[in-house]
């Protein structure tokens, strides 16, 4: 969701071939691509309005881009696959698969369709809400979704720690571990959550000073997705547009952190959100997030296991010890065999062929 005042001798032209949908209007550079997003407007847009209460009922307009911009002299950055400008309520799109279109539009069609009464609602949970309408419209998707979305949330609180288990005479024992998704030297911690939920400092801009956060930042669209489905969760999404509801009544500008946290039940205790965060992962999503990691793992196999186990290939290794990819401090974990794409990944750099000399990994 962008906030512009735009004007109009600044605009770039818009896309040539225009399509009319039911549900509005999609502008692209090629018919083909303009029908394919007119279809998934026409399927998404009744969903959105059937999940939420008080949507606008007006038409929306979608551009497909194939580089997305706005002004002639500024391109949007390459990893925004889409954005909604708020006020003229029109979705900008990169050309990209149908899946990932319609992951994107289930998105920004929630910024899109939001009604009045919902402007309480602060950026970030709105941002968190949007995604778990995309979600929601999305079932194919929705494991792969809930991973990256949880993944960010924990790249607040020092990220994922992940590691490898495989059998040992006593049961099972952790032969690696890691960090997904830690916070970068260089980058800027988050606040309390109870501040970072909020849409702005007391200046009025987009950060938080002094911790100089972007409400763009990935790790507060994380935070803002588990905030919004463990409301629902526990509320529906009646509760969380009741807190709007009441905001206004009780002239609030904005609904206050400490009420979405309430019916969130969580805190600033960064234990409670990664207890939260951890108790989402299932096996499905920690198979969707292994095959995001599939080339980490894959070296990790390669440089640390392979030499201590004794396994003439890739094959033999992952169905002769059994390695397991699992959250320290969770049960759930998942074998690497079944992780798609690990197998073919891992034959490319260990093909069979015969080992002298390795020993048997030993259990401590």
């Amino acid at each position: 969701m962008l906030l512009l005042a735009l004007a109009p001798a600044c605009l770039v032209a818009p896309p040539q071939v225009k399509v009319k949908a039911q549900m509005g209007v999609v502008r692209a550079d090629s018919p083909h691509a303009a029908q394919r997003v007119a279809g998934l407007l026409d399927k998404l847009a009744p969903q959105v309005h059937a999940l939420l209460p008080d949507t606008r009922r007006a038409p929306v307009e979608v551009w497909v881009q194939r580089q997305l911009a706005i002004y002639s002299h500024w391109e949007v950055s390459a990893e925004v696959p889409a954005f909604t400008i708020e006020g003229v309520g029109r979705i900008h799109m990169l050309e990209a698969s149908p899946r990932e279109l319609s992951a994107a539009l289930g998105h920004e069609l929630v910024h899109a369709l939001l009604g009045e009464s919902w402007e309480p609602l602060p950026a970030v949970a709105e941002e968190g809400l949007a995604d778990w309408v995309q979600e929601q419209l999305n079932p194919e998707l929705a494991s792969s979704l809930r991973a990256d979305h949880l993944a960010k949330a924990s790249a607040a609180f020092d990220g994922l720690a992940l590691g490898l288990w495989m059998p040992a005479r006593s049961g099972t024992r952790q032969v690696a571990r890691f960090t997904f998704l830690g916070r970068p030297e260089d980058s800027e911690p988050l606040p309390p959550p109870s501040v970072a939920i909020r849409s702005s400092g007391d200046d009025g801009g987009s950060f938080w000073k002094p911790y100089q956060v972007s409400v763009s930042d990935p790790r507060l669209y994380g935070l803002g997705y588990l905030l919004v489905a463990r409301i629902v969760e526990r509320h529906g999404v009646a509760g969380l547009h009741s807190l709007c509801l009441r905001a206004t009544r009780e002239g609030h500008s904005e609904v206050p952190s400490e009420w979405l946290l309430e019916q969130a039940g969580l805190n600033d205790d960064a234990s409670a959100w990664r207890a939260a965060i951890a108790a989402r992962f299932g096996s499905t999503e920690l198979m969707a997030l292994g095959r995001t990691l599939v080339p980490f793992l894959v070296e990790l196999v390669t440089d640390e296991l392979r030499p201590r186990v004794n396994a003439r290939s890739g094959d033999e290794f992952l169905w002769r010890y059994h390695p397991r990819l699992g959250l320290e401090g969770a049960e759930t974990r998942v074998s690497l065999a079944r992780v798609p794409d690990m197998q073919r990944a891992l034959r490319r750099v260990w093909p069979r062929q015969r080992v002298r000399g390795a020993a048997v990994l030993a259990a401590r």
